[in-house]
């Protein structure tokens, strides 16, 4: 856990100290003893090529193991963005598998994920009333990126959104309340 502890030293604080090189060599060595806090860490540096060169197959090898010791929401998140990449072989199956798992664990950010996925139509067919599904499980946490993707939702969407019988979720006026701006512009 030490060497974990000074790896997010290296990589987190500002200053003269920072360096992401080191940052990677002490997760390494956490990683390599089984710590997997250390694992996830390693896995995100490798997907980003931050400290060392990118590695997918390394960050996907890396973050499958972080998750399987219980690392589930943050991992799962990042092996997410990692197989949703568009300069790698994508594979949106994986990823929508991914982000369920990191919601489940209750990252909020996943369903952000997930909305942008069935709004788009990333990998499957683009799905307006299971986008909003995916938005309003954030918003109804709070979540205010969920939120703004809910306002913009309705803003563009509309007719869309009459036809699927939505309403304006009551966190959504809560977060006009609370000063945000998109919220403010419908509200």
């Amino acid at each position: 856990q030490a060497l974990f502890l000074l790896g997010t030293y290296f990589e987190f604080v500002d200053g003269l100290e920072r360096s992401l090189e080191k940052a990677f060599m002490f997760y390494m060595q956490s990683a390599d003893l089984g710590f997997s806090p250390a694992m996830e860490s390693l896995g995100v540096l490798y997907a980003e090529g931050r400290g060392t060169a990118r590695n997918d197959e390394k960050a996907i090898e890396l973050l499958k193991q972080a998750i399987s010791s219980g690392r589930i929401r943050e991992a799962s998140l990042a092996l997410g963005k990692v197989y949703e990449r568009k300069d790698t072989p994508q594979d949106y199956q994986e990823a929508i598998s991914c982000y369920q798992r990191a919601f489940e664990a209750h990252s909020d950010l996943a369903s952000y994920h997930l909305g942008q996925i069935y709004e788009f139509g990333r990998g499957v067919p683009r799905d307006y009333s299971e986008a909003a599904k995916w938005y309003l499980r954030g918003c109804e946490r709070s979540f205010d990126i969920a939120r703004n993707n809910m306002q913009a939702f309705y803003l563009l969407r509309d007719s869309i959104c009459i036809k699927l019988g939505l309403d304006h979720p009551a966190g959504c006026q809560a977060s006009a309340e609370e000063g945000n701006a998109v919220a403010q512009a419908e509200f």
